[in-house]
């Protein structure tokens, strides 16, 4: 079990359908298959399909929900199964500056519209994150009181 946290960016949680392909080693790509996002970063994404996906693979996916759409390289890190489905979490490789920012950007924008981490600090309490539900949503300082 992790005890401390390694992500380095902030990521939304959200469904969006994508295409990706396999790198093989000469560079060039397979056939395509259909993924589905559980959540994207500006570092990675994590993603299912019905395409078995191990790890050290590399891929490419087309992210056509970021304006413009773009085209991410990067390296499985990852895979497991969840509800049936096969899940791999996916790094991306060396992305340039403009990139990233347009990335961060998207996953800033749909956070604030998804309403997600909106956790309140309240002024003066240095319990405030367990001030979150253990259904996710958050609690009022009266409710944790009570409970």
């Amino acid at each position: 079990m992790r005890t401390r946290q390694q992500r380095h960016h902030f990521r939304v949680a959200g469904e969006w359908r994508g295409i990706c392909h396999r790198i093989a080693n000469d560079g060039l790509l397979g056939d395509p298959f259909t993924a589905c996002t559980v959540d994207v970063s500006a570092g990675g994404m994590l993603m299912t399909t019905d395409e078995l996906v191990y790890r050290p693979v590399k891929i490419a996916a087309l992210l056509d929900m970021v304006e413009p759409k773009l085209v991410v390289r990067g390296t499985v890190v990852r895979a497991g199964g969840l509800n049936g489905r096969h899940l791999c979490a996916m790094r991306f490789d060396s992305l340039d500056a403009a990139t990233t920012f347009k990335l961060a950007q998207f996953v800033f924008r749909e956070t604030k519209q998804r309403g997600q981490a909106t956790a309140p600090v309240m002024s003066g309490r240095t319990d405030w994150w367990r001030l979150r539900g253990s259904d996710g949503g958050d609690q009022s300082p009266a409710d944790q009181d009570a409970a």
